[in-house]
């Protein structure tokens, strides 16, 4: 999942349906370090376009700095793409 991705447009336009949709994902390819966290450096948070949040780090930093720092209130419901097609090579 990376913020100009269209998996992630797909996965955010259909959430749009239950309610107000913030995008706040990695700005690459960061899936084998889903778990990880950044502690050694400043983490970098670009907006992509309105609603749209592209960070310098991983998914749990993207998670942490929307629940902690973007959003205005917690959110009701956390969302992640699956990448099992492509490790399974359905892509």
């Amino acid at each position: 999942m990376t913020a100009s991705n269209r998996r992630t447009a797909a996965l955010a336009d259909s959430l749009r349906a239950v309610g107000e949709v913030v995008v706040v994902a990695p700005d690459r390819e960061r899936s084998a370090t889903g778990h990880s966290l950044t502690l050694t450096r400043p983490l970098r948070v670009a907006t992509v376009k309105p609603g749209w949040y592209s960070v310098d780090g991983t998914p749990t930093d993207c998670v942490t700095l929307a629940v902690m720092e973007l959003l205005p209130r917690k959110p009701h419901l956390v969302a992640a793409e699956s990448i099992t097609e492509r490790i399974s090579g359905m892509t």
